[in-house]
């Protein structure tokens, strides 16, 4: 007794053969329809980060994220206001220059600290953030 139907496709430009085991190709067009090429998987995924950041530069708050080694590679437009510091200048160590210098040598022991344990935790400063890079405080 036989399962499904014969279906054709194609693997690195050869064609080869596929009972399947359901009872007709509808899953298997489902499947097919639902592959995109990689250039369009591409451009969705870009599309979808630019929404998400479009969304994050909209919320009230300054936000930003870190790479493991505390470089920035995000940063949203609220906090470059604030800070008034460019995304190029921020970016990468830049956002250090936003931080009172009386408070970055804590925040990066505690970073450190918390890289080499792998625990979450939180610091919190003594000064606010500097509103600008020139060394003017709130």
């Amino acid at each position: 007794m036989t399962c499904g139907r014969v279906l054709n496709y194609a693997v690195g430009g050869s064609v080869r053969q596929r009972r399947t085991l359901w009872g007709s190709d509808r899953f298997y067009r489902v499947a097919r329809d639902s592959v995109l090429p990689v250039g369009k998987v591409l451009d969705k995924m870009k599309e979808a980060e630019l929404l998400v950041r479009e969304m994050i530069d909209k919320i009230p708050i300054l936000a930003w994220s870190c790479q493991p080694d505390g470089t920035a590679d995000f940063l949203n437009q609220r906090w470059l206001d604030y800070t008034g510091l460019s995304t190029e200048a921020a970016v990468g160590w830049g956002w250090q220059m936003a931080i009172h210098p009386d408070d970055l040598g804590k925040f990066m022991d505690t970073w450190s600290g918390l890289l080499a344990s792998g625990e979450p935790g939180q610091e919190e400063a003594e000064h606010p953030l500097w509103k600008s890079h020139d060394g003017s405080e709130v």
